[in-house]
């Protein structure tokens, strides 16, 4: 079996990020390491979390573009999985943009 991606879920909406994670509880090969409201910081604690995808929301994103823009300099391989609700998009840092219409879709991405 293929290790498993460690994934960090970025979300202010608690709901929305509870939902993520229990998309992504139901494949084995993911592990969310880690759920915060707050921001891509805890990529530079010593013992943080060190994901291989981020997960967050487009209204995250804006919110944390400088931070977001330091990580991604700091770990070229992470990905970034930026999606948003009001047009059921995912926008995968490398600038492609996929329409999701289930789950499945969404796991796909990963």
């Amino acid at each position: 079996m293929a290790e498993q991606k460690k994934i960090l879920v970025l979300e202010s909406e608690k709901l929305l990020a509870a939902s993520v994670v229990s998309i992504l509880a139901s494949r084995p090969e993911y592990d969310v390491v880690q759920t915060t409201v707050s921001s891509l910081s805890c990529l530079d604690q010593p013992g943080g979390p060190q994901p291989d995808i981020v997960i967050l929301e487009k209204d995250v994103l804006a919110a944390n573009i400088s931070a977001v823009v330091k990580v991604t300099d700091r770990y070229p391989r992470l990905r970034l999985i930026v999606f948003s609700l009001s047009n059921s998009k995912v926008h995968i840092f490398d600038q492609q943009t996929v329409q999701v219409g289930n789950a499945s879709d969404f796991l796909d991405l990963l």
